[in-house]
């Protein structure tokens, strides 16, 4: 059996140097987890996080730092005080519902943002607002961006805002662009269909056919 000759003092060289490789970092890593959970609890931010941690002697890249930032944050938090602002604005928007409104408002949203009752009340009044065809409540909705809390809800309204004039003919009027955005669809599925295997002329003659029949 072939066997490799290594010196003992090769071998005790080896171990040292990896002593010094391996164990160093791991010790920089658990020092910097318990700094990183310090500075959770205190508070502080990313960038806080990491003049703390480049102080300590950390020299690793950022986005490193930005992962353990994110386990200790799960560790520091608990589940049930993590409100994700998506998850409320739907359950909002199903209560909201103006013949079959479902779920309630949860007390920790109400503790952490009490307006949340007054936003569910206008957005009550904006979908009554197509049932009711009234374009009046179309103003005391907009209001709502001078004091709310979520971006989601203001980048919303500052769309409404912009398209004001189509939102009020949208109330109004009893047109609608449903039929034209169906033959859009109908369109795109044909084309869907034939991509690859049909050329514009086919594409054509189909709608044409289609129309005809129809």
């Amino acid at each position: 059996m072939p066997f490799i000759y290594l010196a003992e003092r090769s071998i005790v060289m080896y171990k040292c140097n990896n002593l010094q490789v391996i164990n160093g970092p791991l010790l920089m890593m658990g020092i910097v987890r318990s700094l990183i959970h310090t500075l959770l609890l205190q508070g502080k931010k990313g960038d806080d996080i990491e003049t703390g941690c480049r102080q300590a002697g950390y020299q690793g890249s950022r986005s490193t730092l930005n992962t353990m930032i994110a386990q200790e944050r799960k560790q520091c938090l608990q589940p049930s005080s993590v409100i994700k602002p998506k998850e409320v604005l739907s359950a909002l928007w199903k209560m909201s519902h103006p013949n079959r409104p479902s779920g309630e408002i949860e007390k920790e949203w109400e503790a952490s943002w009490p307006p949340i009752q007054k936003l569910l009340t206008l957005l009550v009044t904006f979908r009554q607002m197509f049932v009711k065809k009234d374009d009046t409540l179309f103003d005391s909705f907009l209001q709502i961006e001078t004091w709310a809390g979520f971006p989601r809800i203001q980048r919303f309204l500052r769309r409404l805002n912009h398209d004001a004039v189509a939102i009020r003919h949208a109330v109004l009027l009893p047109w609608s662009n449903g039929v034209a955005e169906g033959h859009v669809h109908r369109l795109k599925v044909q084309k869907a269909i034939m991509y690859g295997r049909g050329s514009f002329d086919l594409l054509r003659k189909r709608v044409f056919h289609r129309s005809i029949m129809s």
